[in-house]
């Protein structure tokens, strides 16, 4: 089950306040979260 991430204006707008590499980090680990909401390490 894949589950679908909204994001809000404010936060597209903070992300695109940061550089092109964190940009990428933080996407690609939100992106991660959306295959699998439940990660090791990860708190509810």
């Amino acid at each position: 089950m894949t589950y679908t991430v909204r994001y809000e204006k404010r936060a597209l707008k903070e992300l695109s306040k940061l550089p092109a590499t964190a940009v990428k980090q933080i996407l690609s680990k939100i992106d991660s979260l959306s295959q699998d909401p439940y990660q090791v390490g990860i708190k509810n």
